[in-house]
């Protein structure tokens, strides 16, 4: 006798792929488009491509890997669909941060390079609307709220002892 999924019949065979009312998938999952998932949710081999929403617990038990952009010319305007942004300007340049349009959207910003690079920030919370990486390996993070960019964190890429602070990227 056939199973119904709505108003669709469909075999034992089709039954056993149908994850209507719960299941678990084994091998490799791949996504594509716009996914949301609700529920406790478990990944551990998935690539999922396009906007994706979880909602309930989700455990991630495999290594997760960020799109980066590379950016290299002057007065360039960084990706906010990309999460890390890494620059190797040649020379003492600026990146543009634009709004962000979804709260909770993150970026990270690694610098390759030992020229100055200021960012622009467009819109953030307090008095900051720059930051500036002067050292390879300097990184600053920023999340957006309802009402601006909030830096996140800051780090110098340099050694140093567990109560010093130095060498930071510029916040003015």
């Amino acid at each position: 006798m056939a199973t119904r999924v709505g108003k669709y019949k469909i075999s034992k065979r089709e039954s056993a792929l149908n994850l209507t009312d719960g299941g678990t998938v084994t091998g490799n999952l791949s996504v594509t488009g716009t996914t949301a998932v609700t529920g406790v949710t478990t990944l551990a081999a998935a690539n999922l491509t396009g906007a994706a929403t979880f909602t309930g617990n989700t455990t991630i038990s495999a290594s997760m890997f960020q799109a980066m952009e590379k950016l290299t010319e002057p007065n360039a305007t960084c990706s906010l669909a990309i999460p890390v942004t890494i620059v190797d300007n040649d020379g003492d340049e600026a990146v543009h941060v634009p709004d962000a349009t979804i709260q909770g959207t993150t970026k990270t910003f690694i610098s390759d390079t030992n020229n100055t690079v200021t960012f622009d920030i467009i819109t953030t919370l307090g008095a900051i609307n720059t930051m500036a990486t002067t050292n390879i390996g300097e990184t600053f993070q920023l999340i957006w709220t309802d009402a601006g960019w909030a830096v996140i964190g800051r780090d110098s890429g340099a050694t140093a002892g567990a109560t010093a602070v130095a060498g930071l990227p510029v916040s003015a």
